[in-house]
């Protein structure tokens, strides 16, 4: 059964939130003060909480204000964590409905801005006495309330601290079965020659008609908030296929609509069915575009769905520039906006330009995640080095001057820790910067990196801006001449049949946009990887289960550490959190059930079928 798993992950969630309270209380925990893009952290989220939210058949929703920046300054990572925590709880305690994740501006000027924060949910809420004792180190709203759902209550009492920590307060409002709202305040920087979002909507489709359907009223009123927002204006909402039926044909003579979006889950008539009648019904000469929109499984549904009636797929929660960029795919138009994953930005710019010429020693033990690494670099103009393990690594460091170097922390042989330690035993190399890569992100993986001499931790997936912005701070390049000096090309190199321009918007299981942005649009790479990955893990489900029936969990721990971080560099998303949930069990010295076994194996299918067609196209 799955409680194996759940009991494991519960104890990390208890464990990590003793470690963080007792480092708060011992004024241990400091803040950081880094540049990062709001829509990454409400991305993290989404894709951290989505299986749970899917498995309780909960919508999640963002609702953000138009006038919110989205370059900040500050510590992102403790925001996600307050996010997540209140997220988390939502979910804990809602059987049914929505959650709302809303971000408001408070205040707003030139270089700082305070954000308000509110996640609103439709659970068994809490009274008043209650609210005025959560945010108490170990307090919940009663002790049947630890004993139905666990944890420590320590969470809403770190979140509190947090807060604080950020300039802000935070408090809940709340009505026993109605739902519970939980706000906090925030102060942040704001990023200094970065570009404001704006979208452009081409003439042609600035009087486009558009029809929503959905039989949640909240998401209809964000949906409609949002299309407002990138300027479309005649927009209709219904909350059923039979009321969008019936609007379709009213208007089918005199003003047909030009774009469906379409909810998929619905009472009576859900989704498919409608735009299986949508585009076979004879009283519409002009059939509209339709866009289907899901909070649950984004394969299941493309694996139902006639593709002759689906223009294209949205997964909820949607933001902004997802929704703007598959509207512009939809009806052919080029994107035209300014966006941090589609143009760099000025401040990604201005990080590159300072350390262009710059030697970097790639230490990864991954062929896929060396190529991503490397061509992202060089395509930058820095000079790459590729060492395979720890060991290669401290051996080339005595032999070449590198400007930083990139660790791994999980490799064969000799693992970042170590090597950096005996990098650090040689005075020489007291100031060369290191910097970690690791897929872990608990507590405490930070301070473990740089006990261990490192100068800088980022996490896996890794993301481009980050990179830099990393790089930056720590590279002073030395000067160099880039023709004559390519570094040393040791990484694998595929024998790989020739990509034509056409490469698919959507795949079943794989995030293409999210892919497309790591490897900063390069889609002859990403198909490549894709390609490699297929022939280089096909098997790998057999491979796990080999090594676990001679009882060798130090194998499968490796391979499933790598195998995930691999899967997330490629933004075949679901598949490394199914990976994650088998790593963090066989960890917490548990069996692997195999009711988790067959998830993991159904999704490794899926996605090996899905890139067996693409390779066949």
């Amino acid at each position: 059964m799955i409680k194996i798993e759940n009991s494991a992950q519960s104890l990390l969630d208890i464990i990590n939130d003793i470690l963080d309270f007792s480092k708060i209380e011992a004024g241990m925990l400091d803040m950081e003060s880094v540049d990062f893009h709001l829509d990454d952290v409400l991305h993290n989220l989404s894709s951290l909480l989505g299986l749970r939210i899917e498995e309780k058949g909960l919508e999640l929703l963002l609702a953000i204000d138009k006038d919110v920046p989205r370059y900040l300054v500050g510590d992102s990572l403790r925001l996600s964590q307050i996010l997540i925590n209140l997220t988390t709880n939502a979910i804990k305690f809602t059987a049914q409905g929505n959650i709302v994740v809303k971000i408001e501006v408070v205040n707003l000027e030139p270089e700082q801005v305070t954000l308000r924060f509110s996640v609103r949910d439709t659970g068994i809420g809490i009274s008043q006495e209650a609210i005025s004792k959560l945010f108490e180190a170990f307090t919940q709203a009663d002790t049947s309330t630890t004993r139905q759902f666990g944890g420590t209550g320590l969470g809403l009492t770190i979140c509190k601290r947090l807060t604080e920590m950020m300039g802000g307060k935070i408090g809940a409002e709340s009505q026993p079965g109605k739902g519970s709202t939980f706000s906090f305040t925030a102060i942040f920087g704001c990023q200094v020659n970065t570009p404001k979002i704006t979208y452009q909507i081409p003439e042609k489709l600035c009087g486009i008609k558009i029809l929503i359907v959905d039989d949640n009223d909240i998401s209809l009123e964000i949906m409609q908030e949002e299309l407002s927002a990138l300027f479309f204006e005649a927009i209709s909402l219904v909350s059923s296929g039979t009321a969008a039926l019936t609007e379709l044909e009213t208007v089918a003579k005199t003003q047909p609509y030009d774009l469906v979006l379409l909810d998929w889950k619905m009472p009576e008539m859900d989704g498919l069915e409608t735009a299986n009648r949508i585009k076979d019904n004879p009283h519409l000469p002009q059939k509209p575009a339709i866009i289907m929109m899901t909070a649950f499984s984004r394969e299941n549904v493309f694996k139902s769905a006639d593709k002759h009636c689906i223009d294209a797929f949205l997964s909820k929660p949607i933001t902004q520039s997802t929704l703007f960029d598959t509207i512009m795919t939809v009806f052919g138009e080029q994107i035209a906006k300014t966006s941090h994953s589609l143009q760099k930005p000025a401040e990604m710019s201005a990080n590159v330009n300072a350390i262009q010429g710059a030697r970097i020693l790639l230490v990864e033990d991954n062929g896929i995640n060396q190529q991503i690494a490397q061509e992202t670099l060089e395509s930058e103009g820095l000079v790459v080095d590729i060492a395979n393990n720890g060991k290669e690594a401290v051996a080339m460091i005595a032999k070449t001057d590198f400007d930083a170097v990139l660790m791994d922390v999980q490799m064969p042989e000799m693992d970042g820790y170590e090597a950096t330690r005996l990098i650090r035993e040689n005075p020489q190399y007291s100031e060369l910067p290191i910097i970690a890569m690791t897929a872990h992100a608990m507590s405490g993986d930070k301070e473990k990196c740089l006990a261990a001499g490192m100068n800088d931790y980022i996490t896996k997936p890794i993301e481009v801006d980050r990179l830099f912005t990393a790089l930056k701070k720590w590279v002073t390049p030395q000067s160099r001449n880039l023709s004559s000096d390519p570094g040393n090309r040791e990484t694998a190199s595929f024998d790989l049949k020739d990509f034509e321009t056409q490469f698919p918007d959507e795949l079943p299981s794989i995030d293409i946009a999210d892919g497309l942005d790591r490897l900063l649009g390069n889609r002859q790479l990403y198909f490549e990887l894709l390609q490699y990955f297929h022939l280089e893990y096909q098997d790998i489900a057999n491979q796990i289960n080999a090594f676990l029936n001679q009882g060798n969990t130090e194998e499968v721990l490796h391979l499933l550490h790598s195998f995930k971080g691999v899967a997330g560099n490629l933004a075949i998303n679901k598949l490394s959190e199914t990976s994650e949930r088998l790593e963090k069990v066989l960890k917490a010295e548990n069996e692997i059930t195999p009711e988790l076994l067959k998830q993991f194996e159904d999704a490794v299918t899926d996605v090996m079928n899905t890139l067996a067609v693409l390779n066949n196209q």
